[in-house]
Protein backbone atom coordinates (compact mmCIF):
# COMPACT_ATOMS: atom_id res chain seq x y z
CA UNK A 1 0.00 0.00 0.00
CA UNK A 2 2.76 2.27 1.06
CA UNK A 3 4.70 1.86 -2.42
CA UNK A 4 8.25 3.41 -2.26
CA UNK A 5 8.37 5.66 -5.47
CA UNK A 6 4.63 7.36 -4.44
CA UNK A 7 4.60 7.12 -1.12
CA UNK A 8 6.20 10.46 0.55
CA UNK A 9 4.14 12.56 -1.49
CA UNK A 10 0.80 10.57 -0.89
CA UNK A 11 1.62 10.40 3.11
CA UNK A 12 2.23 14.60 3.31
CA UNK A 13 -1.30 14.72 1.14
CA UNK A 14 -3.11 12.66 4.06
CA UNK A 15 -1.90 14.57 5.82
CA UNK A 16 -2.92 17.75 5.22
CA UNK A 17 -5.71 16.88 4.28
CA UNK A 18 -6.44 15.20 7.85
CA UNK A 19 -5.20 18.27 9.87
CA UNK A 20 -7.49 20.47 7.62
CA UNK A 21 -10.29 18.57 8.89
CA UNK A 22 -9.32 17.99 12.46
CA UNK A 23 -9.46 21.86 11.89
CA UNK A 24 -12.79 22.14 10.54
CA UNK A 25 -14.05 19.95 13.56
CA UNK A 26 -13.11 22.47 15.78
CA UNK A 27 -15.75 25.04 14.56
CA UNK A 28 -18.48 21.98 14.88
CA UNK A 29 -19.70 22.43 18.31
CA UNK A 30 -21.98 19.29 18.13
CA UNK A 31 -18.96 16.99 17.18
CA UNK A 32 -17.08 18.62 20.09
CA UNK A 33 -19.81 18.10 22.78
CA UNK A 34 -19.62 14.38 21.99
CA UNK A 35 -15.37 14.23 21.75
CA UNK A 36 -15.38 15.76 25.09
CA UNK A 37 -18.16 13.33 26.19
CA UNK A 38 -16.61 10.29 24.99
CA UNK A 39 -13.13 11.47 26.67
CA UNK A 40 -14.96 11.49 29.90
CA UNK A 41 -16.80 8.74 29.80
CA UNK A 42 -13.33 6.44 29.04
CA UNK A 43 -10.91 7.35 30.31
CA UNK A 44 -8.23 5.25 29.57
CA UNK A 45 -9.96 3.03 26.75
CA UNK A 46 -8.89 3.82 22.98
CA UNK A 47 -12.32 4.88 22.88
CA UNK A 48 -12.20 8.07 24.12
CA UNK A 49 -9.73 8.85 21.21
CA UNK A 50 -11.46 10.30 17.94
CA UNK A 51 -11.30 7.99 15.19
CA UNK A 52 -9.96 10.59 12.77
CA UNK A 53 -6.92 11.31 15.02
CA UNK A 54 -5.19 14.63 16.65
CA UNK A 55 -3.27 16.96 15.64
CA UNK A 56 -0.44 15.54 17.69
CA UNK A 57 -0.80 11.93 16.10
CA UNK A 58 -1.72 12.88 12.91
CA UNK A 59 1.29 14.49 12.55
CA UNK A 60 3.38 12.09 14.44
CA UNK A 61 2.55 9.36 11.49
CA UNK A 62 5.70 8.87 10.16
CA UNK A 63 6.37 6.47 6.87
CA UNK A 64 8.00 4.04 9.14
CA UNK A 65 5.43 3.85 11.80
CA UNK A 66 2.99 3.32 9.07
CA UNK A 67 5.04 0.53 7.13
CA UNK A 68 4.73 -1.18 10.87
CA UNK A 69 1.10 -0.47 11.56
CA UNK A 70 0.53 -2.12 8.33
CA UNK A 71 2.93 -4.82 8.47
CA UNK A 72 1.30 -6.10 11.55
CA UNK A 73 -2.51 -5.05 10.53
CA UNK A 74 -2.93 -6.16 6.60
CA UNK A 75 -2.28 -10.50 7.07
CA UNK A 76 -4.10 -12.91 5.27
CA UNK A 77 -5.55 -14.12 8.71
CA UNK A 78 -6.93 -10.95 9.47
CA UNK A 79 -8.82 -10.76 5.99
CA UNK A 80 -12.38 -10.76 5.82
CA UNK A 81 -14.22 -10.20 2.46
CA UNK A 82 -17.21 -9.36 2.22
CA UNK A 83 -19.86 -10.07 -1.25
CA UNK A 84 -23.00 -8.80 -2.09
CA UNK A 85 -24.43 -8.90 -5.64
CA UNK A 86 -24.45 -10.57 -8.93
CA UNK A 87 -20.73 -12.08 -8.94
CA UNK A 88 -19.37 -14.61 -10.40
CA UNK A 89 -18.07 -16.82 -6.76
CA UNK A 90 -15.42 -18.98 -8.35
CA UNK A 91 -14.58 -15.98 -10.31
CA UNK A 92 -13.97 -14.10 -7.35
CA UNK A 93 -12.43 -16.51 -5.50
CA UNK A 94 -9.93 -17.02 -8.31
CA UNK A 95 -9.20 -13.34 -8.61
CA UNK A 96 -8.73 -12.53 -4.81
CA UNK A 97 -6.73 -15.39 -4.36
CA UNK A 98 -4.22 -14.47 -7.19
CA UNK A 99 -4.04 -10.51 -5.87
CA UNK A 100 -3.58 -11.64 -2.43
CA UNK A 101 -1.47 -14.38 -2.40
CA UNK A 102 1.60 -12.14 -1.42
CA UNK A 103 -0.40 -11.04 2.32
CA UNK A 104 1.64 -12.32 5.39
CA UNK A 105 0.23 -15.82 6.73
CA UNK A 106 1.60 -15.93 9.84
CA UNK A 107 -0.99 -14.74 12.90
CA UNK A 108 -0.42 -11.54 14.50
CA UNK A 109 -2.46 -11.81 17.69
CA UNK A 110 -4.10 -8.20 18.77
CA UNK A 111 -4.23 -7.76 22.19
CA UNK A 112 -7.10 -5.97 23.51
CA UNK A 113 -6.83 -2.73 25.93
CA UNK A 114 -7.96 -3.19 29.40
CA UNK A 115 -11.20 -2.43 30.66
CA UNK A 116 -11.73 1.24 31.85
CA UNK A 117 -13.94 0.93 34.53
CA UNK A 118 -17.85 2.55 33.89
CA UNK A 119 -18.42 5.89 35.99
CA UNK A 120 -19.46 5.19 39.59
CA UNK A 121 -20.61 8.44 39.98
CA UNK A 122 -21.69 11.82 37.84
CA UNK A 123 -19.07 13.19 35.90
CA UNK A 124 -18.74 16.69 34.25
CA UNK A 125 -17.29 18.46 31.81
CA UNK A 126 -17.81 22.08 30.34
CA UNK A 127 -16.13 24.46 27.80
CA UNK A 128 -16.68 27.87 27.26
CA UNK A 129 -16.95 28.88 23.45
CA UNK A 130 -18.49 32.74 22.52
CA UNK A 131 -20.85 31.12 20.17
CA UNK A 132 -24.89 31.64 20.18
CA UNK A 133 -25.95 28.09 21.29
CA UNK A 134 -25.34 26.04 23.97
CA UNK A 135 -24.56 21.66 23.73
CA UNK A 136 -25.55 19.13 26.15
CA UNK A 137 -24.36 15.58 26.04
CA UNK A 138 -25.66 12.82 28.81
CA UNK A 139 -24.92 9.88 28.82
CA UNK A 140 -23.65 6.59 30.32
CA UNK A 141 -21.79 3.21 29.28
CA UNK A 142 -23.67 1.36 26.91
CA UNK A 143 -23.66 -2.62 25.89
CA UNK A 144 -21.42 -4.79 23.83
CA UNK A 145 -22.22 -5.96 20.17
CA UNK A 146 -22.54 -9.31 22.19
CA UNK A 147 -24.96 -8.35 24.79
CA UNK A 148 -28.67 -9.86 24.34
CA UNK A 149 -30.26 -6.74 25.42
CA UNK A 150 -28.34 -4.61 22.66
CA UNK A 151 -31.75 -4.33 20.52
CA UNK A 152 -33.86 -3.34 23.48
CA UNK A 153 -31.54 -0.29 23.51
CA UNK A 154 -31.33 0.72 20.16
CA UNK A 155 -35.33 0.25 20.63
CA UNK A 156 -34.81 2.72 23.72
CA UNK A 157 -33.24 5.13 21.46
CA UNK A 158 -35.29 5.02 19.14
CA UNK A 159 -38.24 5.89 21.59
CA UNK A 160 -36.44 9.13 22.64
CA UNK A 161 -35.29 10.13 18.83
CA UNK A 162 -37.11 10.93 15.88
CA UNK A 163 -39.55 13.61 15.50
CA UNK A 164 -42.42 11.01 16.71
CA UNK A 165 -39.76 10.36 19.83
CA UNK A 166 -40.14 11.68 23.14
CA UNK A 167 -37.33 13.78 23.45
CA UNK A 168 -38.33 16.02 20.12
CA UNK A 169 -42.16 15.78 21.45
CA UNK A 170 -41.35 17.22 25.27
CA UNK A 171 -38.35 19.26 24.48
CA UNK A 172 -38.70 20.47 21.09
CA UNK A 173 -42.59 20.78 20.28
CA UNK A 174 -43.94 21.44 23.72
CA UNK A 175 -41.50 23.56 25.90
CA UNK A 176 -39.33 25.03 22.87
CA UNK A 177 -36.36 24.34 24.64
CA UNK A 178 -34.17 22.51 21.76
CA UNK A 179 -33.01 23.63 18.18
CA UNK A 180 -32.01 19.99 18.22
CA UNK A 181 -32.47 16.68 20.04
CA UNK A 182 -31.44 13.50 19.77
CA UNK A 183 -30.85 10.02 21.40
CA UNK A 184 -28.00 7.17 20.37
CA UNK A 185 -26.31 4.19 21.38
CA UNK A 186 -23.35 2.97 19.83
CA UNK A 187 -22.34 -0.95 20.95
CA UNK A 188 -18.58 -1.97 20.10
CA UNK A 189 -16.20 -4.75 20.95
CA UNK A 190 -15.53 -3.22 24.82
CA UNK A 191 -18.81 -2.02 26.03
CA UNK A 192 -19.85 1.25 24.06
CA UNK A 193 -22.37 4.08 24.71
CA UNK A 194 -25.89 5.10 25.49
CA UNK A 195 -26.30 9.37 24.90
CA UNK A 196 -28.29 11.92 24.47
CA UNK A 197 -28.16 15.12 23.06
CA UNK A 198 -29.65 18.98 22.92
CA UNK A 199 -28.76 22.16 21.02
CA UNK A 200 -30.73 25.01 23.17
CA UNK A 201 -30.33 28.20 23.49
CA UNK A 202 -27.89 29.18 26.66
CA UNK A 203 -30.44 31.31 28.74
CA UNK A 204 -32.43 27.71 28.57
CA UNK A 205 -29.79 25.45 29.21
CA UNK A 206 -30.44 24.42 32.88
CA UNK A 207 -34.23 23.77 31.98
CA UNK A 208 -32.87 21.75 29.26
CA UNK A 209 -30.59 19.95 30.98
CA UNK A 210 -33.51 18.92 33.53
CA UNK A 211 -36.22 18.16 31.04
CA UNK A 212 -33.59 15.91 29.22
CA UNK A 213 -33.32 14.22 32.86
CA UNK A 214 -36.83 13.95 33.17
CA UNK A 215 -37.39 12.07 30.08
CA UNK A 216 -34.43 9.68 31.13
CA UNK A 217 -36.65 9.36 34.45
CA UNK A 218 -39.53 8.65 33.30
CA UNK A 219 -37.81 5.48 31.04
CA UNK A 220 -37.05 4.52 34.65
CA UNK A 221 -40.69 4.52 35.67
CA UNK A 222 -42.58 2.50 33.32
CA UNK A 223 -43.03 0.28 30.02
CA UNK A 224 -43.74 2.35 27.09
CA UNK A 225 -47.49 1.64 25.76
CA UNK A 226 -47.71 -0.44 22.99
CA UNK A 227 -47.93 1.90 19.80
CA UNK A 228 -44.89 3.84 21.63
CA UNK A 229 -43.17 0.68 21.28
CA UNK A 230 -44.33 -0.43 17.99
CA UNK A 231 -43.36 3.14 16.48
CA UNK A 232 -40.18 2.38 17.80
CA UNK A 233 -39.32 -0.98 16.24
CA UNK A 234 -41.11 -0.38 12.64
CA UNK A 235 -38.99 2.30 12.41
CA UNK A 236 -35.63 0.16 13.17
CA UNK A 237 -37.06 -2.71 11.42
CA UNK A 238 -38.21 -0.67 7.85
CA UNK A 239 -34.39 1.42 8.13
CA UNK A 240 -32.51 -2.00 8.11
CA UNK A 241 -35.03 -3.35 5.22
CA UNK A 242 -34.38 -0.18 3.00
CA UNK A 243 -30.63 -0.42 4.15
CA UNK A 244 -30.29 -4.47 3.07
CA UNK A 245 -31.11 -3.10 -0.56
CA UNK A 246 -27.68 -1.77 -1.61
CA UNK A 247 -25.10 -4.26 -2.03
CA UNK A 248 -22.62 -2.31 -0.54
CA UNK A 249 -24.33 -1.97 2.89
CA UNK A 250 -25.07 -5.63 3.26
CA UNK A 251 -21.18 -6.47 2.31
CA UNK A 252 -20.00 -3.88 4.49
CA UNK A 253 -22.09 -5.71 7.45
CA UNK A 254 -21.15 -8.82 6.61
CA UNK A 255 -17.45 -8.00 6.79
CA UNK A 256 -17.81 -6.58 9.85
CA UNK A 257 -19.91 -9.33 11.66
CA UNK A 258 -17.49 -11.81 10.95
CA UNK A 259 -14.61 -10.36 13.10
CA UNK A 260 -16.66 -9.62 15.02
CA UNK A 261 -18.11 -13.09 16.23
CA UNK A 262 -21.59 -12.16 15.27
CA UNK A 263 -21.88 -14.49 12.50
CA UNK A 264 -22.45 -13.93 8.40
CA UNK A 265 -26.35 -14.30 8.87
CA UNK A 266 -26.65 -11.48 11.85
CA UNK A 267 -28.57 -9.40 9.50
CA UNK A 268 -31.12 -11.56 8.37
CA UNK A 269 -31.46 -12.08 12.11
CA UNK A 270 -32.07 -8.28 13.18
CA UNK A 271 -35.32 -8.13 12.50
CA UNK A 272 -36.90 -11.00 14.56
CA UNK A 273 -34.47 -10.01 17.17
CA UNK A 274 -36.04 -5.96 17.38
CA UNK A 275 -39.57 -7.42 17.38
CA UNK A 276 -39.37 -9.43 19.99
CA UNK A 277 -37.97 -6.50 22.17
CA UNK A 278 -41.09 -6.07 24.49
CA UNK A 279 -41.99 -3.40 26.79
CA UNK A 280 -40.73 -5.36 29.42
CA UNK A 281 -37.59 -5.94 28.10
CA UNK A 282 -37.15 -2.09 27.53
CA UNK A 283 -37.79 -0.83 31.01
CA UNK A 284 -35.76 -3.86 32.22
CA UNK A 285 -33.06 -2.43 29.88
CA UNK A 286 -33.60 1.05 30.55
CA UNK A 287 -33.17 0.20 34.30
CA UNK A 288 -29.50 -1.72 34.02
CA UNK A 289 -28.23 1.49 31.71
CA UNK A 290 -29.39 4.09 32.52
CA UNK A 291 -28.03 5.18 35.79
CA UNK A 292 -28.62 9.19 36.68
CA UNK A 293 -26.24 9.37 39.77
CA UNK A 294 -23.35 7.77 37.13
CA UNK A 295 -23.77 9.55 34.07
CA UNK A 296 -21.65 11.99 32.39
CA UNK A 297 -22.14 14.95 31.17
CA UNK A 298 -20.69 17.14 28.67
CA UNK A 299 -21.26 20.54 27.73
CA UNK A 300 -20.28 23.65 25.69
CA UNK A 301 -21.96 27.15 26.24
CA UNK A 302 -20.73 30.45 25.89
Amino acid sequence: LLEPAFAAAEIDRERRDTLAAIARRKDRLDVRVFAQFQAELYRSHPYRLPVIGTERSVAANARAALLEHQARLVRAPNLVVGVAGDVDPGALAEGLARRLSDLETRPAPLAEPPEDPAPDAVREIEVRKDRAQAHLVMGFRGLTVHDPDRHALEVIAQILAGQAGRLFLELRDRRSLAYSVSAMNVEGIAPGLFATYIATSPERLGEARRGMDEELARLLEAPPAEDELERARRYLVGSHVIDQQRSATRALASALDAPYGLGPDFGDRYVAAVRAVTAEDVLRVARRVIDRDACVIATIRP
